[in-house]
């Protein structure tokens, strides 16, 4: 049980990290066509 609440913490670490990593694409480019090809 301990095991899987830190793989669900890395996951949601990884993913919050995925998120500000497009929010600063999308403003340093202001073009969505560059985020969208980018997933």
């Amino acid at each position: 049980m301990m095991m899987k609440k830190k793989t669900k913490m890395i996951m949601m670490k990884k993913t919050n990290m995925m998120t500000k990593i497009v929010i600063v694409v999308e403003e340093s480019s202001g073009c969505p066509d560059q985020e969208v090809s980018a997933n």
